[in-house]
This record gives structure tokens, sequence and C-alpha cells, in this order.
């Protein structure tokens, strides 16, 4: 407990960094490019994302796991060449496809489009996989250092770009992070890597074999989800506009720069953790630990989600414009959704970690099965509200699944109390989205969040001095 709490407050407050500088980057965007070019990024990211994943195959989640089993054997040296000389590779393969079938996706073909999603999707592969590699390591201090340094100098050259060329603004927002930290991460592991062996060409494929043939479930399921995320803004602009696009886009991005600030930390320590506690502990302990990590998740998340509720429409004003006052509405409904993405996350690292193939690409596949349809009956019923009603809805469904493939899988139910909480937070949340639209209840409910937030954050470090005394 002593090592997880050091490690996570590190990766919390390099996350944080990384938020912080994230938020300067769309803030800049959107004062320069408005709601339009927003939402033309969220496509090239999200398309440039899909590519990456479906042709990555999964390196950067399995890579992980093989580094952290063979750490420690006559393997080590393989598996992270392995590693990196097939991220190499198919990131190459990626950055080809992107290229090639970009304008097949409605971008233009004769612009600067389709060589940046290509390119964004080389990036994201071979960056995944110096960030895998590292993971594995166990350097995670490492990881934070490089995460903040790509973040910050990424940002950087954004706004200079803007500055001087606006019109290359919006490729340089999407491809300077990933680069940087592609450059970083290669840097800073370099001390850290198995020794060099004569490894034989023949010794590397057994290696890479063992990775794919996990991670290319993975890698199919979020691959499908991914292109769905892609139809969604494709359906939300054609029935919408661009103007909603946008909006939608910032919203999207809201939720994913909080909750990256927490699944990003967790999940860099946690991963590596459950994996060896997937071979090393009984059901029953393994049950124990993905307990407290889902109740530690919620229970950190709850006031900060509950805050981002109450202030999504001062908040959105602040990180983008006047202009996207709009999207604070279909944020609050997806805040409410990532109560049941956050329940269900450490049970999808569980899943990896024991190699549950088929349950993983089931449940990624379900996400989107739920949400397309969701989306499409919702939105035709209430408008534009319907989106974020969708998201919400989408993932209930998804922790459902989820509780029933732990079960089946780990042969151990987690507590029924354990998702009474869950539930609990979840109408709780309910209630801040209710309250939204009363000032009063805003500065009430405002100020209880406050209030919980710093006994959180006393809590967490009262408990971490207490181990590091004990340890002591």
């Amino acid at each position: 407990m002593n090592n997880i709490l050091r490690v996570l407050a590190v990766l919390l407050a390099s996350s944080l960094v990384t938020l912080a500088a994230g938020l300067v980057r769309q803030k800049m965007l959107a004062l320069e490019l408005g709601p339009v070019g927003v939402g033309q990024l969220g496509l090239l990211t999200s398309l440039a994302g899909a590519i990456a994943t479906l042709i990555g195959l999964g390196l950067s989640t399995s890579g992980v796991q093989r580094v952290t089993v063979t750490s420690s054997t006559s393997e080590a040296d393989a598996a992270q060449r392995s590693l990196t000389l097939g991220s190499l590779v198919l990131g190459l393969v990626a950055g080809i496809l992107g290229a090639v079938l970009a304008p097949s996706f409605g971008l233009n073909s004769d612009g600067l489009d389709r060589w940046a999603v290509g390119l964004a999707a080389l990036l994201t592969i071979v960056s995944g996989g110096q960030l895998a590699l590292l993971n594995g390591l166990g350097q995670l201090h490492k990881i934070a250092w490089v995460n903040s340094g790509s973040a910050i100098l990424g940002t950087l050259l954004t706004v200079v770009t803007l500055v001087v060329a606006p019109r290359w603004g919006l490729h340089t927002a999407l491809l300077a992070p990933l680069l940087l930290t592609a450059l970083l991460a290669a840097f800073a592991q370099r001390q850290h890597r198995a020794p060099r062996s004569r490894t034989l060409p023949g010794a590397l494929w057994p290696q890479l074999r063992a990775m794919v043939s996990l991670g290319a479930v993975f890698a199919v399921g979020t691959g499908i989800a991914t292109l769905g995320q892609y139809g969604a803004r494709w359906l939300i602009e054609k029935q919408f506009g661009g103007e909603a696009l946008g909006q939608y886009q910032a919203a999207w991005a809201l939720t994913m720069l909080y909750l990256g600030v927490l699944l990003s930390a967790m999940g860099t320590e946690f991963f590596p953790r459950i994996t060896r506690a997937a071979t090393e502990v009984d059901s029953a302990a393994l049950t124990d630990i993905v307990r407290r990590q889902i109740t530690l998740t919620v229970g950190l998340a709850l006031p900060a989600i509950c805050l981002l509720i109450l202030l999504s429409e001062w908040i959105m004003t602040l990180f983008y414009s006047a202009e996207f006052r709009p999207a604070a509405a279909l944020a609050r409904q997806q805040f409410m959704g990532d109560i049941f993405k956050l329940a269900a996350w450490a049970i999808g690292f569980t899943l990896l970690a024991r190699q549950a193939k088929r349950h993983m690409f089931l449940l990624e596949v379900l996400w989107i099965a739920v949400y397309l349809p969701l989306l499409w009956i919702l939105t035709r019923t209430t408008g534009f509200a319907g989106v974020g009603w969708a998201y919400a809805g989408a993932y209930a469904v998804y922790l459902i699944a989820s509780i029933w493939a732990y079960r089946h899988q780990v042969g151990v139910a987690l507590p029924a109390r354990l998702w009474a909480g869950v539930a609990a937070a979840a109408a709780l949340a309910g209630v801040h989205l209710w309250g939204s639209s009363s000032n009063v209840w805003v500065i009430i409910m405002a100020t209880l969040d406050l209030i919980a937030l710093g006994a959180a954050g006393a809590w967490f470090l009262k408990l971490r001095r207490t181990r590091l005394g004990s340890a002591g």
C-alpha cells in the first residue's frame, strides 16, 4: 500500500500537468478555430485512433503484461526488442493505411488531413509501445516525466504554430504530443532495458506472437468501438451540423481529460500489479484487490464528478469559449455515465491480466452495439440531449456485462455491497444533475462537494503518511 500511494501521488501530479497543458491547447484551438475546428480535430483524432488500435494489435497493452512477466528471466531482452520492433513495423503499416484509407472516411483527398491521420496513427502505435516498455519495466516515475514533458512541449509548439502559421495549428495539436512522447520515452528507457544478448531473430517471434495473441483480440474489440465513436461523430454532424459536432467534441474532450488524470495514473500502477496478482494469488484474494481498486477509483472520482456537473457551463466557457456553453448539458450527462465506466475499469484490466480474450472482445463490441442504436433512437426522440443519455445508458449496460464476465472468468462474485455503493454514487451524481439548473442548489452542493473533496484529499495524504511512517 505504501508503494501504491507513493507511485499514485507521482502519477496523479503528472496527469494534472498533462491535463493543464491539454486544456491550454484546447483553449487556444477553440479561440482560433471555433467549434468547427474543434470538431474537425475530434474527427481526425478518432479516425487515427481507430486505425492505430486495429493495426497496433494491442501491443501497447499486451506488451506491458509480457515485459512484466519476463523481466527477471532470460527472455527479457527478446521480449523488449520484440515490443520495440513490432510497434515500429505495425506503426509504419498503420501510417500507410491511414493515409490511403482516410478519403474513404470523408476526408479531403487533396488536403493535409489524410497525411495527418496516417502520421498520427504511426506515432500512436510507436509511442504506445515505448510507454508499454517503460510500464512493464516498472519505471513509473519515468512515465510521469515523459507524459508531463510531451504535454508541455506539445502545447508550446501548438501555441507557437497558431500564432505564426494558424493553418498548421490543428495538425500540430494532433501530432506534436505524440511525436514528443515517442522521442522522450525512447530516451528514458535506454538505461533500464535488459542487457543486450545475442538473441537470434527467430527468438523474437515467439515473444511477439505471445503479445499479439493477447493484444489482437483486445485491439479488434477496441478498434471496433473506436470506429463506432467515429460513426457517432459522423451521425451527429449529419443530423445536427458542424457546430453540434464541435459541442460534442468539447464535451467528450472534457470528460476524457479528467478521466485521463485518474485512469492514466491508476492504470499505469494497477495493470502491472494485477498482472502479477493474477498468477500469484487465489480467486478470493484477487477479488479483494479488485474490490479495493473499484472503491478507491470511484471514491476519489465522485467529488470531482459532482463538482464538474455543477460547474460544467462555467468550465466550458473557461476552457473553450462562450460559444461552447451548449456542450455543458451534454457533459453533465456524460459525467453520470462515467460513474459506471470507472466501476467497470478495474474489471477490464483484471480480465486482460487473466487473458480472458473472448470476454474482453465481447465487452468492447457490446458497448458500441448499445451506444450507436441508443444514440440513433434518443436523438430522434429527445434531440441533441439524447447524445448524453445514450452515453450513460451504454456504460450502465457495459458495467452489468462486466460484472457477469468477471464472475464467469474468476469464479468469485464481487460483493453486492460494492455495487450498492456504485449505485449510490450514480444517484448522487443524478441529484447534482437535477440541481445544476438552480443557482441556489449549485452553491449549496458545490460547497458540500468542496468539503468532501478536501476530506478525501486529507484522508489520502494521512493514509500515505501513515504508511510511510509504518515503513520507516
